[in-house]
């Protein structure tokens, strides 16, 4: 509950954000304050480690104790879907779609080969043999098409259809995710008292 109301309120201030620095300085600047954000939450984050890290016996990690196959696989197999699925939406010739549609399916079904094999994979997928972590699974991936589907495609209605402004845009989008820092928490401490499936249906 708690991780979601942090993101919800990520998506509250995101739109807004977007639009306003979009309209005042240009779209490359959203990549150029992402990279400067990320400078004083890597000094925290380097700070909060060492200090946790100096009260715990030091443990020797190896390259080899990474999955690095699956994150090979899982790498190519997404990046491959995503570009076939670009072709294929610009026309570049769907020969390439196809070749590339195809490489994708085959990583990702080689990274499900070799995740239920690796030592220490990157995703443990008996997890999801787990009710409740396949019932959350599945309607985080149907949730997450359907509404990154739909606020991908309103900012272009809106502003090449009807001329809004991006700084308009961004702020008329706060309205869409303004209720889930608020629900996130809500939802969570029910889940725990009644259990995720009856949240989720009832």
């Amino acid at each position: 509950g708690l991780t979601a109301a942090v993101q919800g309120l990520g998506m509250v201030i995101a739109p807004a954000l977007t639009g306003w620095v979009t309209d005042a300085f240009g779209w490359r600047w959203l990549f150029m304050g992402t990279a400067w954000a990320f400078v004083p939450i890597a000094i925290l984050m380097a700070l909060m480690l060492s200090d946790e890290e100096s009260t715990k016996p030091k443990q020797k990690i190896s390259v080899t104790d990474f999955d690095l196959p699956g994150t090979a696989l899982m790498m190519i197999g997404v990046m491959s879907l995503l570009m076939g699925l670009q072709f294929s939406a610009g026309g570049s010739g769907l020969s390439s779609s196809i070749l590339l549609g195809g490489i994708g399916i085959a990583a990702i079904l080689a990274f499900i080969y070799v995740e239920t094999r690796a030592v220490n994979p990157i995703i443990i997928l008996s997890l999801f043999k787990v009710r409740g972590i396949a019932l959350a699974s599945s309607q985080a991936v149907v949730i997450g098409l359907a509404s990154g589907a739909f606020m991908l495609a309103l900012p272009f209605l809106l502003i090449n259809g009807y001329g809004w402004s991006m700084g308009f845009v961004g702020t008329m989008m706060v309205f869409m995710n303004i209720a889930r820092p608020v629900s996130a928490p809500m939802a969570g401490w029910l889940s725990d008292r009644f259990g995720s499936s009856k949240v989720i249906f009832g």
